[in-house]
């Protein structure tokens, strides 16, 4: 069981890790090792909560100590390592088409997110004149970010924590995508599916354009910009 640790977690769980690194054949090992553990229907074991890569045991240690519980999880833990399964790929499209559950759901909280807004329609991070309490999380209001990202309330957090106790440290810039033509550029092409700009049907005289801006922008690093990005395809020039 050279790949298999256990790990205490406090007096009353245990977590099982097959490793550190995100590996597929390592995550298929984890729902193995749950299932096993619920078969043995041990009084002593509470809960298994999966995970990517580890699982954790919750246990009574007045039923069953440490090393028991140890001793306990090691068949299983070192049986799903050898026989964790691989999905047959020649199964995948009958799955698709025949097992496969979508069910489409609403999700009508998250519209707020994304309600149009003006400049005060939300509380500043740390509203003026306040020592003592700051708003966080996706509805305070910090400039240039967007919602609906972890980054947003955590750099509320780090806004409210630094200015309120006077910390001396910046919080983390805000990535200027909007000014980075590079950005730019891939996000037309990905708009269009793919398709260059170039390739589009532009109206009249437009079209006309395409060939000769090409023939200015050949051989600088203009050309080598806009084919790093496909806006420049093989056969344009």
């Amino acid at each position: 069981m050279e790949n298999v640790r256990f790990l205490p977690c406090g007096d009353q769980a245990v977590t099982v890790e097959w490793g550190s690194t995100i590996d597929a054949h390592i995550n298929r090992q984890v729902p193995a090792f749950a299932r096993k553990v619920e078969a043995l229907s041990h009084p002593a074991i509470t809960e298994v909560v999966p995970t990517y890569r580890s699982a954790t045991v919750h246990y009574r240690p007045e039923v069953l100590s440490y090393e028991e519980l140890k001793h306990l999880l090691a068949p299983p833990a070192q049986g799903s390592a050898e026989e964790a399964e691989e999905l047959p790929v020649e199964e995948i499209p009958d799955l698709a088409e025949n097992s496969a559950v979508c069910v489409p759901t609403m999700m009508p909280y998250i519209t707020a997110f994304f309600m149009p807004r003006t400049k005060g329609d939300r509380p500043d991070v740390i509203p003026d004149g306040c020592v003592n309490f700051a708003f966080l999380g996706q509805f305070a209001d910090t400039p240039r970010d967007t919602v609906f990202t972890t980054e947003y309330s955590v750099r509320t957090a780090m806004e409210a924590v630094y200015g309120l106790l006077g910390v001396d440290r910046g919080v983390p810039e805000v990535w200027g995508s909007v000014y980075d033509v590079r950005e730019l550029l891939d996000s037309s092409v990905k708009l269009m599916d793919g398709k260059s700009p170039l390739e589009i049907e532009l109206p009249g005289p437009l079209n006309v354009l395409k060939k000769p801006l090409l023939r200015v922008v050949k051989g600088t690093v203009v050309e080598k910009l806009l084919r790093d990005h496909d806006v420049i395809k093989e056969g344009m020039l």
